[in-house]
């Protein structure tokens, strides 16, 4: 299997950059600085209309908590229809309870109202029990991806218990994301078995998008793949 290397952009200019420079996917937002929040429509639309690689689209309304009262959660459902319509080829989205678990009623509803693949997000990381965590989103056909540093601040940090996610060869598939850069992307994916990276302030240099850094790690990411150890 080819590994996959998504990038955060922001708008048609940073797509355009990051598509031309080897980004195989890429998750479109808005307010990076603050993790991604949903972006405009029209946005999303030109990206779509622009760039030959997928689209995933954050539908994230604000960055307070990944809980969500009645009338946010409404919000959500109906954005993420309109997303569909917009040209997203998935959408990106998580949400918890108040104990922490995965909140799948809201996670379903989204993905059903989409009717598009969906990406939970890096809520996954404040989940209370990661492997419960995941076992409860592999109940849900439409979760088809994780984006995770398995627990931790980064990537390398958490590299063991997205080592045992990714053993499991088994859907969703885990992106695995947080503090990857040109120089140790090699090692996480070694360490992990990764097949999907996710990367955001690594594809930038004083924050703006840099085609040179995605070249770079997109040549690291398809070189022969290191034994993989736990």
């Amino acid at each position: 299997m080819s590994k996959v290397l998504e990038v955060i952009v922001t708008g048609l200019r940073e797509a355009a950059i990051a598509a031309a420079a080897g980004a195989d996917r890429l998750e479109l937002v808005t307010a990076f600085e603050r993790g991604g929040l949903t972006p405009d429509l029209r946005v999303v639309d030109d990206v779509a209309r622009t760039v030959t690689v997928p689209v995933h689209v954050m539908v994230r309304p604000h960055d307070r908590s990944f809980c969500y009262t009645r009338a946010e959660r409404y919000e959500i459902t109906e954005t993420a229809a309109r997303m569909r319509n917009a040209g997203a080829s998935a959408i990106v989205f998580g949400a918890l309870e108040l104990d922490r678990s995965i909140d799948l009623r809201l996670v379903e509803d989204v993905a059903g109202r989409a009717n598009l693949p969906l990406t939970f997000h890096r809520a996954f990381d404040h989940a209370h029990d990661l492997r419960e965590a995941y076992a409860q989103l592999a109940t849900l056909p439409a979760v088809t991806r994780v984006l995770t540093a398995g627990g931790a601040a980064d990537a390398w940090s958490g590299r063991a218990l997205l080592h045992d996610l990714i053993a499991q060869r088994r859907a969703p598939e885990v992106l695995v994301g947080g503090g990857i850069t040109v120089a140790n992307l090699r090692d996480v994916v070694r360490r992990t078995g990764a097949r999907e990276v996710h990367v955001g302030n690594a594809a930038r240099t004083e924050g703006k998008i840099d085609g040179t850094k995605i070249e770079a790690l997109a040549t690291l990411l398809k070189l022969p793949s290191p034994e993989s150890v736990a």
